[in-house]
């Protein structure tokens, strides 16, 4: 049974080929996504996403998570992962993505590849549509989105927040003021607190 495809690039003779690459699983997954801010408080966000991640793996069981692998919520949430030896999946929106980083965010980055189950390549190269299109990947294959996210409408999370509720996922999120967030307790996640 094939339960996930995705393009793996690679170069023949300098030009970038695309080769579609079938995951079989004999018994289907329940994926995560998670999303979240790349600036956010250090001194807090780690304990918001452990509480986040805590929530969604006791009340949802999911068997692997996906990341975007953006810096700062995306990067800790990976971390906490691997910490807990939990299977995730790093899903890269292209081929150096990281360039204008911090040597430190790189690092971090480097470090915490070596944990992924598997790492996806959106694109060998930049363009304007990669990040939508590393972001309705994501929401394609999960079951649930999990969120560290100020419940703003503009920026990555807010649209892939947006999009999870368009395809029907529950979003489970933290707000970095009001705390953990269930689908039980909110009306809309794009109401002004």
């Amino acid at each position: 049974m094939i339960t996930s495809s995705y393009i793996q690039w690679t170069e023949c003779s300098g030009i970038p080929r695309g080769e579609i690459i079938h995951e079989y699983e004999p018994f289907p997954s329940k994926y995560c996504v998670f999303t979240g801010h790349r600036k956010c408080s250090p001194k807090y966000a780690e304990d918001h996403i452990r509480t986040l991640l805590t929530e969604v793996i006791r009340n949802h069981e999911p068997d692997v998570f996906m990341i975007g692998m953006g810096p700062g919520a995306d990067l800790l949430a990976a971390k906490i992962l691997s910490e807990w030896n939990i299977r995730w999946q790093a899903i890269i929106p292209f081929e150096g993505h990281y360039t204008k980083w911090s040597m430190r965010e790189k690092s971090l980055l480097d470090e915490l590849l070596a944990y992924a189950e598997i790492i996806v390549h959106i694109s060998p190269e930049y363009n304007r549509k990669c990040y939508a299109i590393r972001n309705n990947y994501m929401i394609e294959r999960s079951h649930l989105c999990c969120a560290y996210w100020d419940g703003g409408t503009k920026g990555g999370t807010a649209m892939t927040v947006k999009l999870a509720e368009s395809k029907g996922l529950d979003v489970i999120h933290f707000h970095p003021k009001h705390g953990l967030i269930v689908p039980d307790y909110q009306y809309s996640l794009f109401e002004e607190f």
